[in-house]
This record gives structure tokens, sequence and C-alpha cells, in this order.
């Protein structure tokens, strides 16, 4: 929201700042060019001298306008003949600050000569050579009826307050005729054109800037579109060449720049420097791709070791069986004991080789669909039925909501869970499980409670690791890894899980999932 109400303050003011600026303002071509075209229309006229002998070289109309005489009679002149001063020398010093110090913009109030030998007030403003592209050695000044001083004074403050606030905004900022030459721009814009001012851009086109073609040939493309339509192109994402060599990308606004006739009179365009986001962008894909890959290679790998793995354990478990049935009558009872052994251990093996490859498959893309919690939740219900009634478990379930989510993988995450809280029962005591959820803003916060053995609270975050076991396996059969694929899903969904327990007095599982 914040860029596009800087970008509307920014229209108003560059449009109030044309409004009051209604002269071109800046240097000029040949006659050939555009910018010449475009100083023609000015409603200053315009003067260009000699540097060396301030002799003139041309003039607009309006020149002829004012003064009341021709273009025959001015050309050819020295520029202080224009004038209602003594000489040559009062001239130069009156404009002293520019002839002399060659100062960038200098502008003095002075009489001139009309035809009939009456004067009018006027308001001459010279501009040093390198604003004129066709010779350093050649002079510019513009030359308008002067209105009331107090008046003038207050136009000239107030553009010069406008000006201010463009310059001081860290948005670059420009603006363009329908025929996509710049009419002004604030400093910030300048520096990455590698243009002195602002002043200095009236005139150039994209191609005369520090850009490459290419980029000349998309802004230009650009504008012409938002000229042509009448709307705005917002968050426009281009990549830039500044003047100092430094590649940027822009977040760039453009919107047609109008009259207060409503009428289209070119493009003003702003825009912010978002190279370091977009490295950052760029950073989190190039991850982003890299994770993926290995993502799959560990799938792969996990397939391929897994088979290879359970392939021995298979023979083992074989072997184990044909000792039992052939050799059962010779075996003593420590034979069979630790035949025993020797089988729960392939079978556990094969238990978490199993879960170590459904593990690594967790990551697979799946689409998400509606999930119905509470009929979710029946279901789990319906599969742990013999554990639930050999345990008397008592399971109360709370009003759940429907997500849009992946109903295998948040199954996994619920039976996990519930089936912990029945497995890791006090004794002679039968679980009393309460689910519950509570409405989180952009979340939901599902709770899942028990009235357990529990475990000591400083391994709240060990028990998510994989292979983690706080109790003797003796006691409490497992893989350890059901809690790891809860937090691994979870994670995917853009959640989080945590625990809270006390020894001997049940615990309580907390995750979140996105609504």
């Amino acid at each position: 929201m914040y860029p596009t109400i800087c970008f509307i303050l920014i229209s108003l003011l560059v449009f109030l700042f044309l409004k009051m600026s209604m002269n071109k303002q800046q240097l000029f071509l040949d006659k050939t060019s555009t910018a010449f075209k475009i100083l023609e229309l000015s409603s200053e006229a315009y003067v260009l001298t000699d540097a060396l002998s301030n002799i003139i070289l041309d003039c607009s109309t309006k020149l002829c306008s004012l003064s009341e005489s021709t273009m025959e009679n001015i050309i050819g002149q020295p520029l202080h003949s224009l004038f209602e001063v003594d000489s040559k020398e009062e001239f130069s010093t009156i404009l002293g600050g520019y002839l002399q110090y060659k100062k960038e913009k200098y502008a003095q109030q002075l009489p001139l000569k009309k035809n009939d030998g009456t004067c009018i007030s006027t308001i001459v403003t010279a501009y040093q050579g390198d604003h004129v592209t066709v010779s350093e050695d050649i002079n510019c000044f513009f030359i308008r009826e002067a209105i009331d001083n107090k008046l003038e004074e207050d136009v000239l403050e107030i553009k010069k307050m406008f000006q201010n606030v463009l310059d001081t905004i860290p948005t670059r900022i420009f603006w363009k005729d329908t025929n996509l030459n710049y009419l002004g721009c604030n400093n910030k814009f300048a520096q990455d054109a590698g243009i002195k001012s602002g002043e200095r851009i009236f005139g150039k086109t994209d191609y005369d800037l520090a850009w490459k073609k290419e980029e000349a040939d998309f802004f230009r493309f650009i504008d012409k579109r938002v000229i042509e339509s009448g709307q705005a192109e917002l968050d426009i994402i281009e990549p830039q060449l500044n003047a100092d060599g430094t590649e940027t990308w822009l977040e760039t606004n453009k919107s047609p720049l109008l009259n207060f006739k409503g009428e289209i009179i070119g493009v003003l365009g702003t825009y912010t420097d978002i190279t370091h986001r977009k490295k950052a962008e760029d950073t989190i894909k190039q991850h982003s791709r890299d994770l993926e890959i290995k993502n799959k290679e560990l799938e792969q790998f996990a397939h391929i070791t897994s088979h290879d793995l359970q392939e021995p354990l298979r023979s083992l478990s074989s072997f184990v069986e044909l000792l039992s049935a052939d050799y059962n009558d010779v075996l003593d009872e420590t034979g069979k004991t630790y035949l025993n052994y020797i089988s729960d251990s392939a079978n556990r093996m094969r238990n978490l080789i199993t879960g170590l490859l459904e593990y690594s498959l967790l990551s697979r893309e799946i689409e998400n669909e509606t999930v119905d919690c509470s009929a979710l939740l029946q279901e789990i219900i319906k599969d742990l039925a013999y554990i639930i009634e050999d345990t008397q478990a008592q399971i109360h379930i709370n009003a759940l909501p429907v997500l849009y989510s992946k109903p295998t993988q948040l199954r996994i995450v619920f039976q996990n869970i519930i089936q912990n809280a029945i497995k890791f029962k006090k004794r002679n005591t039968p679980p009393v499980i309460y689910i519950s959820v509570e409405n989180k803003g952009d979340l939901w916060q599902f709770k899942i409670s028990d009235n357990g053995i529990g475990f000591n609270p400083s391994y709240s975050d060990k028990i998510f690791s994989l292979f983690q076991r706080l109790h003797n396996k003796s006691d409490y059969e497992g893989s350890g890894i059901g809690l790891a694929y809860c937090k691994k899903i979870i994670d995917l969904l853009g959640g989080a899980i945590w625990a809270d327990s006390t020894e001997g007095a049940g615990s309580t599982f907390y995750f979140t999932i996105k609504k």
C-alpha cells in the first residue's frame, strides 16, 4: 500500500511542479532535434549566443514578439543591446555570476527594449555552455516577461520547495513528454542516469543516458503503452545499468502524466532499487533448487539402501525360523532365548529401515485436499479400536475445523500422537486423551493431552529427533521415529509442533496448521 500512496503523492507533486514550470528550462540541441522543437513550444523566449563575443546566433519568435522586433534585426547583435543598460560592461556585471564565474544557472531581472523605445521588465535566465550538446562555445539564455515581483518570488519559492521535496524523496522520479523526451527528474534519478543534476536531463532520451540499448528499448516500450492506453502499469521488475557501472534491479511504477484538462501530456515514472531483495530472492530460489535435488538424491538413496539392507535381514529371519523349526528339540532354553533375541533384533531393524524409507518420502509433493478433521479422527479411532479396547482408553474430541491440507500426512500426525498417549500410559490406569483446537488468527492450534507417564520437560525438543527414546525399549516398543515423522510433516505444512510435560503427570502436544 505504501508504494502506491507514495506514487500518487509524487504524481501530484510533479503535476503541480510542471504547471508552475511552463518554461522548458534546460539546454538545447540543433534545430533538427526533437528537443529543439520542444524548445520552440516553450512559454519562454530563448537566445543562443557565442560564448566569447556574446553575439546572438539564434533566437525564438517569442523574443521577436516580446521586443516587437524582427529576427533579422536581432541576430548578429550583441546580447546586451537587447536591454536598457548603459554598456556591455554593465550588462556583464549584472550577469557576472554566469558570464564571468560560469555558475551553472543564473537569473536576473532586466528591462527589455521594445522597438518603439519603451521597455518591459523581464527575467533573464542563463545556462552554462555544457548544457548545449551542439557546442560548449554556445550560451543559452531564456527571457520571459516578469509578473508582479512578490508573486514571482512566491512562485519561484514554491517551485524550489517542490523540487527540494522531489530531491529529498529516496524514490527515483522522472517525467517525459508524449515523444518520450525527458522533461525533468529528481537528483536521485539523475545520479543513476549519469547526469550532474535533474535540470540537465531536459530534452534527452533514454538512449542518451547510461542504460543499455535493450534496457532503453524496454523502458520506452512500457512508456508508449502507458501513454497509448492511459492506464498505469505498476510493480514492473526490470534491470538497469547505472552510470557508475553497477547492475541494479528496479521496481518501477508508471502512469499517464495529465494536465489540468485531463489530457495525457506524457508519462510519470518512479522506481526503487530492489537489488538486495532480488539477490536474496535468487539465493532462496537457488537453495530451494539445491534442496530439491538433494531430497531426490536422498529418496533414491533410501530406496536403494532399504532394499539392500532388508535382503540380508530376510535371510537372517528365514534361518532363525528354520533353526527354531528343525532344532527345537535340540536347543536348550538358553539357545531358544538367543534365537528370540536374534529374531527380535531383525524385526526391529526391519521396522527402522521401513521407517527411514517412509520418513525420506515425506517431502514428496502431495496435492492439498479438503480435510474434515473430525471425520479424520473418527477413522483413526476405528483403526486403533483394538488397542483402545485393550487398554480401555477414553478419547474426548471437541469440535474440529475443516482444513485445506494434506489428509494422509495429517493422519500420520494425529495417529502417532494418539498411539504414544495410549502406549505411554500409567500402570493399571486407563489412558484418557483430550483433543481440541484453538483459533489463532491465520492458524489453527491443535492440542492433544493425556494422563500418561509424561517425561522430563528438559527433553521437550529432543523427543522430536530421529531414533530418540526416553523410555526402556523392553517396556515400551517402538522405533523412535514417530514424533520425528510428526515434526517433519508439520514443518512441511508451514506450522510448528512442541510439547509440555511433567514426569508422572501426563503430556500435552501442540501443533499449528495454516488455515
